[in-house]
């Protein structure tokens, strides 16, 4: 009777050298889909254009998922988990801002480190410059995306994630500019 485990028995085993190939030729693969999904999705920034000096500066971002399979995108370095790195950078009069909130160094991420993005769907979050830049000065300041997703898959991860297994994805946000104004004085009698 011819079984599986005879036919595994008679079948030559393949060369160390095309095993090798067929491994990477397999994480070859997988890193092309990671990137055409993380392709497909699109940074909206937005800020007030114009603000009043003392006030909070909201600076909101949307990912908009544009393909038609469910992304899961891991949140480190983005809005979605507030100031724990810096995500864009601010010029003042031509000169770079120190950015002056936290820095996170992390091991592996869990599940719950990841965003649900459904096909066709966009997720926002805000938060506020004023809490990590220096914002007290009037004048037109120019905020500079640098997103950087690291991680973008098309299923959702299982705990607990291998840091060998991230995929990253610079995603490009246009710049935009906004005005930081000295409050209106009240007429005095």
């Amino acid at each position: 009777m011819l079984t599986v485990m005879n036919i595994l028995r008679r079948t030559p085993q393949p060369s160390l050298e095309f095993q090798c190939r067929a491994v990477a030729l397999v994480v070859l693969l997988g890193a092309g889909h990671a990137n055409a999904a993380s392709a497909q999705l699109q940074c909206q920034f937005s800020v007030p254009g114009r603000v009043t000096l003392g006030q909070a500066v909201w600076l909101r971002l949307s990912l908009v998922n544009r393909s038609t399979d469910s992304l899961q995108v891991l949140k480190w370095g983005t809005p979605f988990e507030g100031w724990l790195a810096p995500f864009v950078s601010l010029k003042f009069e031509g000169r770079e801002l120190d950015y002056q909130g936290p820095v996170v160094k992390r091991g592996g991420p869990s599940v719950a480190d990841y965003l649900a993005l459904a096909p066709q769907k966009k997720r926002s979050a805000k938060v506020n410059l004023a809490m990590v830049f220096d914002l007290t000065r009037a004048g037109r300041y120019e905020l500079v995306p640098r997103m950087h997703l690291y991680d973008v898959k098309a299923v959702k991860p299982k705990d607990p994630v291998s840091v060998d297994s991230l995929i990253g994805q610079d995603v490009n946000c246009p710049s935009m500019a906004f005005e930081m104004v000295a409050p209106e004085k009240l007429p005095t009698r």
